[in-house]
């Protein structure tokens, strides 16, 4: 039975004002919550009811019961009766710790580093990572940390991770933040350093310093620095000789060191010309009216030489010794040699090589 109080004979006066439901909710910043309430006696003159906020920077209502979650904290939502009998009720609200925004995560130093905004209220961090294909995140990699930013020493090259970042406030897990974004990231090997292109007699050759971790290397080429490249081959081993090249023509090489299905960023890019290598001129002995010369470095279709001056040709031979008349030349004189290769009918020259001096009497 409830008693009903009757004043001036007509006016009856609310006797009770109580929330519906539970007098703790807890909500995410942004989110709304509709209450309602319970005034008796049913049959009260008034049943107008005042909703406030005891901390409108955590949660503010409106005159329809809606409660909207401002920011972090701890506010009480009253709803007073307006009849003047001061009747009341007040259910607490909290609005949780926002999930940490902005994370992000990449490489440093072949380590996962993973960073983010702070959030308003949070006292620390814990960073979860999950492998990619498992159901739940199965390790807490990090908690207690005070800043926006961790180091994962843990990650393996080339396995896909899955990255997350709570917040929480001094109540620990009991009033941790949700997860914001899930972030994906696989942790690259380090590319290839010190790329070195060396034309040969037959080939190109390429180099660089072997990455620590990784199962094999892949080599690109193209025939311009911003043309498409080419895959030429995979390889374990720190070197790669390139047999597809053509006479006078230039060719771009990139590496990148690879991990099963992972490869690294690409080597900065090099170049070369592949052309007919310079010789050497190994020896040279005069004689009466003669000299023998002989050439070093690879052995080409022929070569070419040049005595006293850079542009006076003397004699062309097919192997690399060979005795030269020089009839009308006396004296000490410099001799230079190019070596050719004979391409489609067209002879193909080196550089000439450094001069020797002989005297020939």
């Amino acid at each position: 039975t409830i008693p009903v109080k009757v004043t001036d004979g007509a006016n009856i006066n609310v006797l009770s004002v109580a929330f519906n439901g539970s007098k703790q909710i807890t909500l995410g910043e942004g989110k709304t919550y509709s209450t309602s309430v319970e005034v008796l006696p049913t049959n009260a003159s008034n049943k107008v009811i005042r909703y406030t906020s005891t901390n409108e920077s955590v949660a503010i209502v409106n005159q329809n019961g809606v409660i909207k979650a401002v920011g972090f904290g701890d506010a009480n939502i009253v709803a007073e009766a307006t009849d003047g009998s001061g009747q009341l009720d007040s259910i607490n609200v909290r609005v949780a710790l926002s999930a940490p925004q902005n994370v992000k995560v990449s490489a440093k130093s072949n380590k996962t580093f993973i960073t983010w905004s702070a959030t308003k209220g949070a006292v620390s961090y814990t960073v979860l990572r999950k492998e990619n294909g498992t159901v739940t995140y199965q390790n807490v990699l990090k908690s207690g940390i005070k800043t926006t930013s961790y180091t994962d020493t843990t990650a393996k090259m080339g396995v896909k991770y899955q990255y997350a970042v709570i917040a929480l406030d001094n109540s620990g897990d009991a009033h941790k933040s949700g997860i914001d974004k899930k972030v994906t990231f696989i942790l690259k090997p380090a590319k290839p350093e010190n790329v070195n292109v060396k034309v040969e007699k037959a080939d190109i050759k390429i180099t660089w310093t072997s990455v620590k971790g990784v199962s094999s290397y892949t080599v690109y080429r193209a025939t311009s620095k911003n043309g498409k490249y080419t895959k030429l081959g995979t390889v374990k081993k720190t070197t790669y000789k390139d047999k597809k090249v053509k006479l006078g023509k230039k060719y771009y090489y990139k590496v990148v060191s690879v991990i099963g299905k992972t490869q690294s960023d690409y080597s900065k890019v090099k170049n070369v010309k592949f052309t007919v290598l310079k010789p050497t001129i190994k020896s040279v002995s005069g004689g009466y009216g003669m000299f023998t010369i002989s050439i070093g470095g690879n052995a080409y279709d022929g070569y070419s030489v040049y005595c006293g001056s850079k542009n006076n040709m003397i004699a062309s031979f097919t192997t690399q010794s060979a005795t030269i008349f020089t009839p009308s030349v006396r004296g000490n004189v410099n001799v230079w040699v190019k070596a050719y290769k004979n391409v489609n009918g067209k002879k193909v020259y080196s550089k000439l090589s450094k001069s020797k001096s002989v005297t020939i009497r």
